[in-house]
């Protein structure tokens, strides 16, 4: 691809954006690239440093509108377009209905764009998208419930917001268990009774919350991201750390981090080094050349 454009800060250019589109799924304007990223392009390349004026000039032109869609093409990534924000929706309104954080809606968001292999758009986008299908949702369901309710019905759900004494019935659904104890548990029992009469006569749950039968609960948060479950050793070394000074010093000690546990786990074949005690040199070598 470098053989198509001849001048040197071109294809600086477009080898800094083609590995930010492998590595984050998306371009950013090459004005917001920490110079230490462009520098090593331009070193790799043996070019000279690209200034920071022809990078804000080169986000304003036409030539990066056309580089980029050489890159997609290149790189067999999908553009976004109307349809494409169609399809999201979709799939955030899908999501909402197991799903009540937006965090974890956008994540359906992000894997369905990587599977299919599109460009993934800012965050701000998903966010909207995300948090529409909840808004929407939750109108949804408050108007099925809304129009199922009688007039007996809603007056009792009305009373439940009438002040008595400084407090509403409505207080009172709400309280937790105190610590246990025979007059608390008792208490708690006339409590749960108490919710149970209120629950007599209220029509069921609309269909739009019923989940698949295939749907799997989770007790942990992160049981399905084997990412964030890798880096526990690594945040658990770092955290009690007062913070790293330079980049190059944090690259270096994470590196080295997460080597010492892909050592501990297994993940490296040291059989070659040929006895038990091996000086932390022999290891080292025998890992990194064994990738």
């Amino acid at each position: 691809m470098g053989g198509q454009f001849r001048q040197a800060p071109a294809r600086v250019l477009i080898l800094a954006q083609l590995k930010l589109l492998q590595r984050l799924g998306y371009m950013p304007p090459v004005s917001d690239v920490p110079p230490a990223i462009i520098d090593h392009v331009c070193a790799a390349l043996g070019a000279r440093p690209v200034p920071r004026t022809t990078l804000a000039r080169y986000d304003r032109s036409g030539s990066k509108s056309r580089h980029q869609k050489i890159l997609r093409e290149y790189a067999r990534i999908r553009p976004l377009d109307a349809s494409t924000h169609e399809w999201l929706a979709t799939l955030a309104a899908g999501a909402a209905r197991t799903k009540a954080e937006l965090p974890d809606i956008i994540n359906v968001l992000l894997e369905e764009l990587v599977r299919h292999s599109y460009e993934l758009p800012p965050l701000a986008t998903l966010s909207r998208t995300a948090s529409h299908a909840r808004s929407q949702l939750n109108e949804a369901i408050y108007q099925a419930f809304t129009e199922s309710l009688d007039e007996p019905l809603r007056t009792r759900l009305d009373d439940l917001f009438k002040a008595r004494t400084g407090r509403t019935p409505w207080d009172e659904l709400k309280r937790e268990p105190k610590r246990p104890g025979p007059r608390e548990v008792a208490s708690f029992l006339k409590h749960i009774q108490t919710m149970t009469a209120q629950a007599d006569g209220l029509p069921p749950a609309p269909d739009m919350l019923s989940v698949p039968e295939d749907t799997k609960v989770r007790s942990s948060k992160y049981l399905n991201n084997v990412i964030e479950q890798d880096h526990r050793h690594i945040k658990s070394r770092t955290n009690v750390m007062p913070g790293f000074k330079r980049f190059g010093s944090a690259v270096t000690t994470i590196s080295g981090i997460g080597l010492t546990h892909r050592i501990r786990t297994g993940q490296f074949d040291l059989a070659k080094l040929g006895f038990k005690e091996a000086a932390a040199p022999a290891v080292w070598n025998a890992v990194l050349f064994d990738r």
